[in-house]
């Protein structure tokens, strides 16, 4: 999935996969405040569409996060300390943290999500 400009920003992205919802979702929920590079996103939409509670930056788990993500053992390793370091995995267990796991089990309970975004326009 790439960054739409222009006209093509006007589309609808195109959600064929969980993994898909996740990622759109990050870039939404982490506009402001923590940054997110696309590797990172692909890690965390990888998780969040899976089982949150396994750790899948250790063997046996991470051999499908690598051959899904396309990423090699280093990258695995930067990739985790990174996003220990942003608050986003748990430092202990290498997972995410528990409020990322509340949000997945919400939103995965409700089935729908909504955004709104209030916009006041001064004159």
């Amino acid at each position: 999935m790439t960054s739409k400009t222009g006209n093509a920003a006007k589309e609808p992205y195109n959600l064929e996969t969980e993994r898909d919802f996740w990622r759109i979702y990050l870039r939404l929920i982490y506009a402001v405040g923590v940054k997110l590079n696309p590797r990172e996103e692909d890690v965390l939409s990888f998780i969040l569409a899976g089982v949150p509670e396994i750790d899948y930056f250790s063997s046996p788990n991470s051999k499908h996060l690598k051959q899904t993500v396309k990423i090699s053992n280093s990258e695995v390793t930067r990739l985790k300390q990174s996003l220990k370091s942003k608050g986003l995995i748990e430092k202990d267990t290498n997972v995410p943290t528990r409020s990322l796991v509340n949000l997945q089990k919400f939103i995965k309970t409700k089935g729908k999500v909504e955004f709104t975004f209030p916009l006041t326009i001064g004159v």
